[in-house]
């Protein structure tokens, strides 16, 4: 997800529409839920081994956080 940020086709529509991109589809994503909270209440040291462990399989948080990351590459003084 987050190569198409360097495609030419894609962009200038990502340039033009980075806060609809942010908040729409990049913030929902990486925020933390309720469900989060809750769990890391019940059980801290499980919540963060298998929030690590997710790190490594693809999930939708991690590829959001792969486009924020070719986002804020590209378009850096469009973000500030």
């Amino acid at each position: 997800m987050g190569d198409c940020v360097s495609l030419p086709n894609y962009s200038d529509f990502i340039r033009t529409n980075l806060q609809s991109f942010f908040q729409l589809l990049v913030l929902p994503f990486i925020s933390i839920t309720q469900q989060d909270i809750d769990e890391y209440e019940d059980e801290p040291e499980t919540y963060i081994k298998n929030d690590l462990e997710e790190s490594e399989s693809d999930t939708r948080r991690k590829h959001c956080m792969k486009l924020l990351q070719q986002m804020s590459r590209k378009f850096s003084s469009e973000m500030q």
